[in-house]
């Protein structure tokens, strides 16, 4: 099976690993102080979330922006097709254009009669 990834592009990883750890360290200089000297309670478990939170995605815009392969955020998995075997695939307005196409290329003088000849013939076997 075949597979993408997608991930954020180095720059823009780069650049929200910065804004995650700025986040963070909010978080422990102003956040934890605050709500932790008031009793802790509600808000000092929202205030050590918001910096794990954080610091987790300084963590993970950090490995992306700097590392080469990076930590995709969706991995796809898509099964192989091949496509059908035969002529039988080409649709009638495929075989119609294909005709129209080698026409206009005689008509246009960029290649022979003979060589149109040739072409039709094998264009036309793969229809019949």
């Amino acid at each position: 099976m075949s597979g993408y990834r997608i991930k954020p592009g180095k720059g823009i990883s780069a650049l929200s690993a910065v804004v995650a750890l700025g986040m963070g360290i909010f978080g422990l200089l102003f956040l934890l102080p605050m709500f932790g000297s008031a009793g802790g309670g509600a808000g000092g478990a929202f205030a050590l979330l918001w910096v794990i939170v954080a610091f987790g995605m300084a963590a993970f815009y950090g490995y992306n922006a700097l590392s080469e392969r990076g930590a995709s955020l969706v991995d796809l998995d898509e099964p192989t097709r091949s496509p059908p075997s035969g002529p039988s695939h080409l649709p009638s307005a495929d075989f119609e254009a294909r005709l129209r196409k080698l026409d206009a290329l005689r008509r246009d003088g960029l290649i022979t009669d003979s060589e149109y000849q040739a072409k039709r013939s094998e264009i036309l076997a793969e229809r019949w």
